[in-house]
């Protein structure tokens, strides 16, 4: 039996993605066909189920799987492609979050609304002038202004107006003081604009305790997923040492939610009463992860954390591969263009190859003490992410941290002390006292972390300068890499002789071109 038999999520997702690229890479395919072609090829499925024809109904489920990522990124563009012509119009929309600082300015996030039924509910972003009235709104204040829409699209792949398609923003606009005003009328029922008025409250409770405006920036954004306020500086010094993934709401953060709530909620001795006890906890980091704004990181965590948890009560075998395939298709199928999005891409191939390399590099080695057993764990983890992750990063950034290791040991710890202080935070933040010890010790980690990574940054040789310029030399990169963690893995010496002849090929090719 083939061992992709073993992993069902894994053989759907990969037909999946590739509808995904082909629809995005050809386009104008009319929705109507493919919505043809999945009803045909779910007949022929029926007709093959029942004559029992095993390989068949595999190519059809295939095929099925296709067809579905053709069609789902093909509802994407036409939901986000807008033609907005060359004219100034009137506009109506809800705001979706608080006024964002930029330089001299702010940006709303608007969602359009009555727009004469073509744009309802396209998203743009409108720049406006700093003035006291951007200081009132709120999210679910609605909108009303005058302007030209610049439509965002794909003809420029590095540019900001194809950063800003992905998010499934359709287009942005500047307009001055006098032509926008805010409308009477208020969607304050809407649960979307509550959770985000409550993230402002949090926010404003976090800045009462006392916190410093740095340790603010950075507790937003690992606890509100609000990457906002964090300065330039800050970003680049994550960024260059190997720690910008502890910046975001990911499933570092899982973890450190499930060890509190697991100290909190109370353990019942019966079977029954350990599944209701995980079941409430996923409850919680499910409402915890909706209150943030759903973000991409967490939702493949929590995906993979509730896929386990079904198979266990179920006392079925759980497989993190397909665990991590259920999320992937799951988070594409809502926003199929993550695929494009360099986080995405970093997160899954981090997680992957933690997944499958990890447990082999860990037993190289096996330290009896508690505390060396920790670090032994915490390197392999390290490296295993970084093994998968370098050659994207070396294509997207030209440049490797050379100290990731160092870093993880000391932020790791670190973050994990300031994500735990701000939950905290937040149920005892009635209590003064209590809420500014709590910020002093965030404060002190934050800024202890901060000079870290900048101490880290400023050593020689930090940062690996890296000139990888093709996509080609990418995958080739890749399956020298994949063929070497399977030889790992397996011991399997025709592994080597995979990657001997793909280095050949890689060589060849590089010197044709």
């Amino acid at each position: 039996m083939h061992w992709l038999t073993y992993y069902p999520a894994v053989r759907l997702a990969f037909p999946f993605i590739c509808g995904i690229i082909v629809s995005k890479s050809i386009g104008g395919i009319p929705l109507s066909v493919m919505l043809a072609v999945a009803l045909a090829l779910w007949l022929l499925l029926c007709v093959l189920t029942r004559i029992h024809s095993a390989v068949p109904c595999g190519i059809c489920v295939f095929s099925m799987a296709f067809v579905l990522g053709l069609t789902d990124y093909c509802q994407y563009d036409r939901s986000v492609h807008v033609d907005w012509g060359d004219d100034s119009r009137i506009y109506a929309g809800v705001l979706q979050e608080y006024p964002v600082g930029r330089n001299r300015s702010f940006l709303l996030k608007i969602r359009l609304a009555d727009c004469n039924g073509q744009i309802d509910g396209s998203e743009v972003y409108l720049y406006v002038p700093e003035n006291d009235s951007v200081f009132t709104l709120r999210p679910g204040d609605v909108l009303c202004f005058n302007g030209r829409v610049n439509g965002t699209g794909e003809s420029d792949d590095s540019g900001y107006d194809s950063y800003l398609y992905g998010k499934g923003v359709s287009g942005t606009l500047w307009v001055n003081s006098s032509d926008w005003q805010k409308l009477d009328s208020y969607n304050s029922g809407r649960l979307k604009y509550r959770l985000a008025a409550l993230r402002g409250r949090i926010s404003a409770m976090y800045a009462e305790c006392g916190l410093s405006d740095k340790a603010l920036a950075v507790v937003r954004s690992v606890i509100l997923a609000d990457k906002s306020r964090l300065d330039e500086d800050t970003r680049n010094a994550f960024s260059a040492s190997g720690a910008s993934h502890l910046l975001a709401v990911s499933g570092l953060h899982v973890g450190i939610i499930y060890a509190c709530l697991s100290m909190i909620i109370p353990s019942l001795m019966s079977a029954y009463g350990r599944v209701l006890r995980e079941l409430a906890i996923i409850l919680v980091m499910w409402a915890y992860a909706v209150m943030i704004g759903s973000p991409l990181s967490i939702i493949r965590s929590l995906i993979m954390f509730s896929v386990a948890f079904v198979c266990s009560s179920l006392r079925r075998d759980s497989s993190p591969l397909n665990s991590l395939a259920v999320a992937a298709v799951v988070i594409l199928f809502i926003d199929p263009n993550g695929l494009y999005d360099i986080g995405f891409q970093l997160s899954f191939l981090a997680v992957f190859f933690i997944l499958f390399l990890q447990p082999s590099l860990s037993q190289l080695v096996r330290p009896e003490n508690p505390v060396v057993a920790y670090l032994w764990n915490l390197v392999t983890v390290s490296v295993s992410a970084q093994i998968g992750t370098a050659p994207l990063v070396a294509y997207v950034f030209n440049a490797l941290p050379s100290y990731f290791l160092i870093t993880n040991i000391v932020a790791i710890p670190v973050m994990f002390i300031i994500v735990a202080c701000a939950m905290l935070m937040s149920v005892v933040s009635v209590v003064p006292v209590a809420g500014r010890l709590l910020a002093a010790v965030i404060t002190f980690a934050v800024d202890f972390l901060d000079d870290a990574m900048r101490y880290i940054v400023d050593t020689p040789g930090s940062v690996m300068n890296t000139s990888i310029d093709s996509v080609t030399d990418v995958w080739m990169i890749y399956a020298m890499v994949v063929a070497a963690s399977v030889w790992i893995v397996c011991r399997k010496p025709r592994f080597l002789i995979w990657m001997a002849c793909v280095a050949d090929v890689w060589m060849a090719i590089s010197l044709i071109s």
